[in-house]
Order: C-alpha cells, then structure tokens, then sequence
C-alpha cells in the first residue's frame, strides 16, 4: 500500500511540479530531497506499524513490543551480524 500512495503522490506532484522544475531546474533537488524524506519516513512507519506480518501461531497485535524501535538501527545490527558471524 506504501508504495501505491508514493506513486500516486509522484504522478500527482510531477504533473503540478513540472512547470516549476521548467522554468527553473533547482526546483528539482527540492522535490529529490522530498522524495528521499519521504522514502525514510515510509520505511520507519512501515517499520512501526507491521500490521499482521508475521508466524500465523502468534496472536495478531496492531504493535509488536519493540514498536517504537528503529527500522534503521535493526538493520544494521542484523546485517553486522552476519558479517561478523553471530
């Protein structure tokens, strides 16, 4: 679903932006630097809100207990895991 509003939202935004971007092109890193906020952000929510993801023997939680953890942060833990080897 994440991705479908973010397209949606670009399809939408390019088609109001483009006049902007024409008559002046820094118009462009702004909305580069819009898209990549919204990108990190989307992550964190997706993160958050992992809505019924998971083993189908757990019971169903709108938030798991590390919630409010960082999507970041796990990751690199994870992939330093693996890379040191445990």
């Amino acid at each position: 679903m994440y991705l479908l509003t973010t397209m949606a939202a670009q399809i939408t935004l390019s088609k109001h932006d483009a006049p902007l971007i024409a008559a002046n092109p820094r118009h462009r890193a702004g909305r580069l630097a819009w898209a990549a906020l919204y990108v990190f952000v989307a992550i964190q929510l997706a993160w958050v809100l992992r809505l019924f993801v998971g083993s189908s023997v757990l019971p169903t939680r709108f938030f798991r207990e590390e919630a409010w953890d960082n999507a970041y942060v796990v990751v690199a833990q994870k992939v330093w895991e693996l890379l040191t080897g445990g």
